[in-house]
């Protein structure tokens, strides 16, 4: 009898085991988020490249475009930036880098918000700010990343500390109305006491990020947080298609001295890219830096070309970020041009899918003329 005695109390541990509804709890499902500002929240994807024409699709670029018997007859920008975000301008597009990346995650999230500074990006109880009308970001990640298995975070902040839309306007006025160039009038916004102050705040943003996962119960090596530096969406002078003095740069978008379209992709963009990649590693963080990201794509580019009727959309010969002119202002937002536009969008996704895929660390990734979004080069790091 002691044999049955024995039997009968394993069954007892085992049968609990066997009876249906007791399967384990499927694990939540594994992420990756995209925060901070508009070039990770997808803002200028509703283009495909830049086209002068006002009428219809604008020559196929308008992917907003709403059509009605093979006709564009209306637009819609919440075709393109989804969840209510066209109506409230944080424009996350249905192409910003993490929802175009090749990532073996379960879910894309993007809580990016065009228009971003570092302190949206902090907890309400340490200094957070909304943006609008969004509560802050690391508000935001807390439920993420407790629903989640978060791999990666990836960012994109720091420009906006800067005064970025205010560098550019300068430069596009100064132009127009023959006054300095901002190369000269901006600098002040580049300076080392500048770029000091600015990467302090990143560098708590990247404090507060790490806060909020410690508080969802992960520890700092439990997900990859990285920070992403900034695409130049305009070339140097040397390799603009329009000459300085030529009407056609104010007509297809690139209205700017030479000497500061060669100070914003040579010296402001890489400035601003050298102040992240300095608060990253004030905090031990990698990045990923792409300043080279769009070489031979920037608009006016003469490696480029915009759309016309005889040129269609092309992922490899159109521009990839959203021109300033005119028409690219009447056609949609002001808040979209010199951003990455779709092409470029999905190009910064495929970035960051070669860099889920590699060896944690700190890497650059790169374009080169003529290639199509899914051909960028992901190499090491470099200074």
């Amino acid at each position: 009898m002691l044999w049955r005695r024995r039997v009968l109390s394993i069954l007892a541990v085992l049968m609990p085991l066997a009876l249906p509804g007791r399967a384990a709890a499927a694990p939540p499902p594994t992420a990756v988020v995209s925060m901070g500002d508009s070039y990770i929240s997808g803002e200028g994807g509703r283009w495909l490249g830049n086209s002068p024409d006002n009428a219809g699709s604008r020559d196929g670029t308008d992917r907003a475009c709403v059509f009605t018997l093979g006709v564009c007859s209306s637009y819609d920008e919440s075709m393109v930036y989804l969840d209510g975000t066209a109506a409230d301008g944080c424009h996350r597009s249905d192409v910003a880098e993490v929802r175009s990346a090749r990532l073996a995650v379960d879910r894309r999230i993007n809580i990016a918000c065009s228009g971003g500074v570092s302190s949206d990006l902090y907890r309400s109880t340490n200094g957070g700010t909304s943006a609008h009308g969004e509560p802050p970001q690391a508000d935001q990640l807390l439920p993420i990343a407790q629903q989640n298995r978060v791999r990666m975070i990836i960012v994109a902040v720091g420009g906006n500390d800067l005064g970025f839309a205010s560098i550019v306007q300068a430069c596009f006025t100064a132009y127009e109305e023959h006054t300095a160039p901002c190369s000269q009038t901006e600098a002040y916004r580049l300076t080392p006491d500048a770029l000091a102050v600015a990467q302090a705040k990143v560098a708590k943003a990247i404090d507060e990020i790490r806060a909020v996962m410690r508080q969802a119960g992960y520890a700092d090596g439990d997900y990859r947080l990285v920070l992403q530096t900034y695409p130049s969406v305009i070339p140097r002078a040397s390799d603009a298609r329009y000459l300085e003095a030529d009407p056609e740069r104010t007509v297809y978008g690139c209205p700017f001295y030479d000497v500061d379209m060669t100070w914003g992709h040579d010296v402001a963009a890489p400035a601003i890219g050298s102040m992240v990649k300095a608060a990253a590693a004030s905090r031990g963080v990698a990045t990923l830096d792409l300043r080279s990201a769009f070489q031979g794509h920037e608009f006016c580019s003469v490696h480029d070309a915009a759309v016309s009727p005889l040129a269609p959309p092309s992922a490899s010969t159109s521009e990839w970020g959203r021109a300033l002119s005119a028409s690219t202002i009447t056609q949609g937002e002001t808040q979209e041009v010199f951003h990455p536009d779709a092409f470029g969008q999905q190009a910064l996704g495929d970035c960051l899918g070669l860099l889920y895929a590699a060896h944690p660390g700190s890497y650059a990734c790169a374009g080169a003329p003529g290639i199509t979004p899914d051909q960028m080069t992901l190499g090491p790091a470099t200074g």
